[in-house]
């Protein structure tokens, strides 16, 4: 057998913490919604209930939140993300700015 296996360093919990907090952050200059096409009424809407919608799940999974509760509730998440969109003055993506000129144009 091979024992040329280096020592193994143990990872004090202060160390561990100052390690997490310096990534903390760094998720936002790497989110690829944002790094497409900046913040905009469907990153923030489709990024925020991403994250709202994995919160609910772990806590139906953890027995804190039932089935008939979340569903609803994710349902008026998204009215209230997009009402939140429209109210912040968030711009459109181009994807969408296209279909509203072409439907501008037939009126």
């Amino acid at each position: 057998m091979n024992q040329n296996v280096g020592p193994v360093k143990a990872i004090s919990p202060n160390n561990f913490r100052r390690r997490q907090r310096s990534r903390s952050g760094r998720w936002v200059q790497r989110s690829p919604l944002l790094a497409l096409g900046g913040l905009n009424k469907l990153s923030f809407v489709m990024g925020s209930f991403l994250i709202v919608s994995s919160v609910f799940s772990v806590l139906r999974q953890t027995g804190r939140l039932r089935v008939d509760l979340e569903m609803p509730i994710l349902f008026i998440s998204v009215g209230v993300l997009l009402l939140l969109a429209h109210l912040l003055g968030l711009k459109t993506p181009g994807i969408l700015r296209r279909d509203e000129e072409e439907q501008n144009k037939q009126n």
